[in-house]
């Protein structure tokens, strides 16, 4: 109830109807109820008790009904159920949980007051620097990873991330549409389109997003399945920004995201969704991703970069679908266009026709990589000029002859690291250099 005296606006709340009487009773300057009421809530021997008196200003209330409380109260009953308690999200005066960092005789307990502080704890050590392998829930995280299987569940858990990111489909009608339905309208005619059919099933009555996700649980093939886990968090990246799904989505696209790519290593598959390059990319090593490629991706996000980004994506789909060949090449071009970048962006003279060494010896002549820094590691610029140039004049950059030359998967992730590598180089060389 909203109680406003002048310009003054208090806020009083009430369990049941019983209560909002009684308060009625001490208070029937407000005119709560109408007057036959009031009549028969006056006390016995008060019928002419007196209204509440304010100073001469009059008061005026507002009663509004919160319809939300029984939900609310169901909510409440099933947390309890969980073993969660209402008053457990206040402070309490002795600890109600225990978070332990570390293991064995290194291990810290961190008494916790309430459930709030879980997060802000979990994200104070985050901040120090301590790195958490292991999250209730999600399961220990495999050190070897497969690439020829997607387990079952795992396809489930994707379809429940389309559920929580685009939000639920809504009944049609009328000319009112669906944002959700409209939008698995357009997945599933791009994906009709690359696999070359007119439907994914044959099941008409069914809306664009059933048909999506049967065809993704029963798709035997793994690649064509990626492909549309590709093609969906694509689509969630780019196309649900601003309030388009705002009243249906449970997360935001990057969480979504973030738990597709927990997922993949909670199940031991060795792939990753990138959105800074919109594709489904293959890890070989956990510790070279998240040091080395990331890094260069975030490099390659600026607009300048755009060139080198889409060659660095081709090489990151053609290593995914085991063209290796193909992939050694596009590093090189990445690695080319790269440098090229650089040198235009510090009005460097070069030929857009220039090779890799003779675009390399032109950063060591203008000083993008210090003299001193050549002197002292003289090997950095015979790796520069040997990595992937070398790799990839060696195995793809010419006519193979009479014998069929096989690229081996190895030598393929050794360019694409190496790439990445390179490019994070020059691009903190550059930053040096501005500085």
């Amino acid at each position: 109830m909203k109680v406003r005296e002048g310009n003054d606006e208090t806020v009083h709340y009430f369990h049941d109807e019983k209560a909002v009487r009684k308060f009625h009773e001490s208070n029937l300057d407000l005119n709560l109820f109408d007057t036959q009421m009031e009549q028969e809530l006056l006390p016995l021997g008060d019928a002419q008790a007196p209204a509440a008196k304010t100073n001469g200003v009059r008061r005026r209330a507002k009663l509004v009904e919160l319809h939300e409380s029984a939900a609310i109260q169901k909510i409440i009953a099933e947390l309890a159920r969980k073993g969660l308690k209402v008053d457990h999200y206040a402070a309490s005066d002795r600890p109600i949980f225990e978070l332990i960092e570390g293991e064995g005789e290194k291990a810290n307990t961190h008494p916790l007051f309430s459930i709030p502080e879980i997060l802000e704890k979990i994200l104070e050590i985050g901040r120090r620097g301590v790195q958490i392998k292991r999250f209730k829930g999600l399961g220990e995280m495999p050190d070897v990873y497969r690439y020829d299987e997607l387990p079952n569940p795992l396809r489930v858990q994707i379809v429940h991330l389309w559920r929580e990111g685009f939000g639920s489909a809504t009944q049609e009608g009328y000319g009112v549409t669906c944002p959700v339905l409209d939008a698995f309208r357009e997945i599933h005619q791009l994906l009709c389109k690359e696999i070359g059919v007119f439907s994914l099933n044959d099941r008409i009555h069914d809306d664009p997003f059933t048909r999506v996700a049967n065809y993704f649980l029963g798709c035997g093939d793994v690649e064509r399945a990626l492909d549309v886990v590709e093609l969906t968090f694509t689509y969630l990246s780019v196309m649900t920004h601003g309030d388009r799904f705002g009243y249906t989505a449970k997360t935001t696209p990057i969480d979504a995201i973030n738990e597709l790519n927990q997922r993949f290593k909670q199940h031991g598959i060795g792939y990753s969704f990138e959105s800074e390059i919109h594709k489904v990319v293959r890890i070989d090593s956990q510790f070279a991703h998240s040091d080395v490629v990331k890094p260069a991706l975030s490099i390659l996000g600026e607009k300048r970069f755009r060139g080198a980004n889409e060659e660095f994506a081709k090489a990151h789909q053609h290593y995914r679908e085991r063209r290796y060949q193909e992939c050694i090449a596009d590093c090189l071009k990445a690695f080319e266009s790269t440098i090229k970048v650089i040198c235009a962006t510090q009005k460097w003279t070069f030929d857009i026709n220039d090779t890799s060494k003779a675009l390399i010896k032109l950063c060591f002549e203008r000083g993008l990589i210090p003299g001193y820094f050549e002197s002292q590691f003289s090997s950095v610029r015979t790796l520069l000029e040997s990595g992937v140039p070398t790799v990839r004049n060696k195995t793809s950059g010419h006519g193979q002859g009479t014998d069929i030359r096989t690229v081996p998967p190895h030598l393929a992730a050794y360019a694409l690291h190496l790439t990445a590598t390179n490019i994070v180089f020059l691009a903190e060389c550059e930053k040096a250099l501005t500085a």
